[in-house]
């Protein structure tokens, strides 16, 4: 068994076990998943057939624990969150068991893939105190990973190597650059699953930012949002970058409410120009990365076209266009897109096209062609109830916390956009699905606000306080 495997497990569950003695159960599951996105994800082991890595492990472990504990209580209302992620489990299972029958495998599958990380989220965020409590852990976790991800790109070695051993190496090189630097890729198997996690970490940096500017929390803290942008710079993601912007304007929009007029109007300016001059934009950001020096020639269509990693991402629609159009309801299943080249039908591009377009840097389009229109219907409906879960939650500015998921609703936004340009690895997938959990369980045990209830003159005015 994979002795470095052994020991982080259980460095995750020591410290979940401390935080649970110290805090409780609740405390002890976002402890557990925050080391967890920290630690390598080359580091797995083999169980069952099935290899698991420590963000599954942990985690697995510490549900087990908070179930054991006495204050680990699961009764809670449901919430829109809840029928999404659960439909689009039903359609996981029954997609792959019309495709290659029925085993327990699907079963187990669907559960690690969605549902725990999920159930991880509901569980550990309940309460504002929560959020209080496990706010300084990921503080911690969100700094660490983006300044070891700035030191691997000036020092040209990632420190996870160097102490966890090499990273299997799969699509992209080790020593990969762009703007005449190292693109880091820290515990992740990609420089972008990279930066898209720290796209996600990012509302959390900027609540930060705002509780020390409040003067409730250390003045570090007031860093913490700068030095992950920066560690999304250093991945050389370029959908990372530019949706960086996207996660400060909508959560200026909740928090700034007398600027929202003209934040609004400014937006749609942007936006109407982005469309007006996309195709410029395109080229300079080719011209900016140097791709045009090394693009070659694929024929797509029976045309023929010039490949680079920009352009990739729009040429896939017409080679993947015969599956797409195949797919069904229930798409070709998981294993038929389990590995690259994906086993679909395809058009009769030449095989120097098919190996060139071979990686479909679209969640949605790959979701589509894993579990049909259904499928795609479902992972869409999840994202949109969780954005606007947070989006109502933001609104409720006399709530405490209320500022954390505006920042959460503008990544959640950014996040969506993002996966146009990257399929969704449990590389960062993980954390979107507790962020979506997270926000669900914090939404499931909201208490009534207290209201004034108007009485006659004769009776005077009661307040009635909150149950």
């Amino acid at each position: 068994m994979n002795g470095f495997w052994l020991v982080s497990l259980f460095v995750i569950l020591a410290v979940a076990g401390w935080r649970m003695w110290k805090s409780g159960p609740r405390s002890a599951i976002g402890t557990a998943v925050a080391i967890a996105i920290i630690l390598p994800v080359w580091i797995s082991q083999s169980l069952g057939g099935q290899m698991i890595d420590l963000r599954i492990a942990g985690t697995a472990c510490v549900l087990l624990m908070y179930l054991a504990h006495r204050d680990g209580t699961i009764r809670t209302k449901l919430v829109a969150i809840d029928f999404m992620v659960f439909g689009l489990v039903g359609v996981h299972c029954l997609a792959d068991t019309y495709h290659n029958g029925f085993s327990a495998g699907i079963l187990l599958r669907a559960y690690g893939e969605w549902l725990l990380p999920y159930f991880a989220g509901r569980l550990a965020i309940q309460s504002m105190d929560d959020i209080r409590d496990l706010l300084p852990i990921v503080v911690v976790v969100g700094c660490a990973l983006s300044f070891l991800s700035i030191l691997e790109a000036v020092g040209n070695s990632n420190p996870f190597e160097t102490v966890f051993g090499n990273r299997p190496v799969k699509g992209i090189a080790r020593d990969a650059q762009r703007f005449g630097m190292k693109r880091s890729f820290g515990p992740t198997g990609h420089p972008i699953y990279l930066a898209v996690l720290q796209l996600m970490l990012l509302p959390w940096m900027l609540y930060a930012f705002s509780v020390a500017k409040r003067k409730l929390g250390p003045e570090l803290w007031l860093g913490a949002p700068f030095l992950c942008a920066l560690g999304i710079f250093v991945t050389g993601s370029r959908a990372a970058i530019f949706a960086t912007p996207i996660v400060l304007y909508i959560a200026a929009l909740f928090i700034w409410k007398q600027w929202r007029k003209p934040l609004l109007i400014g937006g749609g300016i942007c936006g109407v120009l982005l469309g007006l001059f996309i195709q410029p934009l395109l080229n300079e950001v080719q011209n900016w990365s140097r791709e045009l020096e090394f693009g070659k020639t694929i024929l797509v269509d029976g045309e023929e076209v010039q490949y680079t990693g920009t352009m990739n991402r729009f040429h896939l629609f017409k080679v993947y266009r015969p599956a797409m159009q195949r797919a069904g309801l229930l798409g070709f299943g998981t294993e038929a897109v389990s590995g690259f080249p994906i086993n679909v039908p395809v058009g009769p591009q030449d095989v120097e096209t098919l190996k060139r377009v071979r990686y479909i840097d679209n969640a949605y389009v790959l979701m589509l062609l894993r579990f049909g229109w259904l499928g795609l219907l479902g992972f869409i409906a999840v994202g949109v109830s969780v954005l606007v879960s947070q989006i109502r939650l933001a609104l409720m500015t006399q709530r405490r916390g209320s500022q954390l998921f505006a920042c959460l609703a503008g990544g959640t936004t950014a996040f969506l956009l993002t996966l146009m340009t990257v399929w969704m690895p449990h590389d960062f997938g993980f954390f979107y699905l507790w962020t979506a959990g997270a926000t669900a369980g914090r939404l499931a045990n909201l208490r009534p606000m207290a209201r004034v209830v108007k009485r006659s003159s004769h009776h005077g005015v009661r307040r009635r306080r909150a149950a």
